[in-house]
């Protein structure tokens, strides 16, 4: 498996199109999600590549705290 996001970030820019505000929403929110110590490379890239996706990062961090406080684990 690659280590480089780049592919992945290009990808996502293409995917958007002209809508950066939803990319760095999707984005932000999935890296404060999603990050961890086997995804830290992509996360981290994510929020540095994207212009703006920092400032979502905490919605995926709440969201993260919320689903694992969920009594089902879900």
């Amino acid at each position: 498996m690659s280590q480089d996001p780049t592919p992945v970030i290009l990808q996502l820019q293409e995917a958007a199109g002209t809508d950066a505000r939803t990319l760095a929403r999707f984005c932000g929110v999935t890296a404060g999600f999603f990050m961890n110590a086997q995804t830290s490379t992509m996360c981290t890239a994510l929020l540095t590549e994207i212009k703006g996706a920092e400032e979502w990062a905490d919605l995926g961090r709440e969201r993260r705290k919320r689903a694992t406080a969920h009594p089902d684990g879900a």
